[in-house]
């Protein structure tokens, strides 16, 4: 489920089915490295389309949480606590971000909050890749996060 009326219309009929939300963290640069923090964000929004196609009735698709990298990470992280909170206040039981940014990956012990699950992996430059490798690429990559989302699901039933 993505985040349209229509979706959102049936996530309120069906909260006890939905229970998922999925969120790209998505750095924005400009200047120097750009190219690649573009790269990082594109793959994480990407993926996590892929995966709302494959989990559709169980995931929504949250606009993706867009944020300054040369801000300082506490800041950052503040205002995603503050997304997570006004989710969590909803009703939702899991939240799954999302991201290729390594800030996220180094920080990751920083950043531990109940009920939510961060998956990292590498930005891969799928721009470069004919269609059939860059299509077979990413459908192996959402079947190994769909196993992760599963176990999240498992773990804190």
């Amino acid at each position: 489920m993505k985040w349209l009326a229509e979706d959102l219309d049936l996530f309120q009929k069906e909260k006890e089915y939905i229970d998922t939300v999925l969120i790209p963290l998505v750095p924005i640069k400009w200047g120097d490295q750009m190219n690649s923090v573009v790269r990082e964000g594109r793959f994480s929004l990407l993926i996590a389309e892929q995966i709302e196609r494959e989990l559709k009735g169980r995931v929504i698709l949250s606009p993706a949480y867009t944020y300054l990298k040369s801000a300082p990470f506490d800041e950052t992280k503040l205002m995603l606590e503050a997304w997570l909170h006004e989710i969590q206040l909803a009703g939702v039981k899991y939240i799954v971000t999302l991201t290729s940014d390594v800030d996220w990956k180094t920080n990751l012990s920083e950043f531990q909050m109940e009920g939510v699950q961060t998956i990292w992996l590498p930005a891969v430059p799928v721009e470069h890749m004919n269609p059939q490798n860059k299509q077979d690429f990413l459908d192996e990559t959402v079947g190994n996060l769909l196993k992760q989302i599963a176990q999240v699901w498992q773990v804190t039933k």
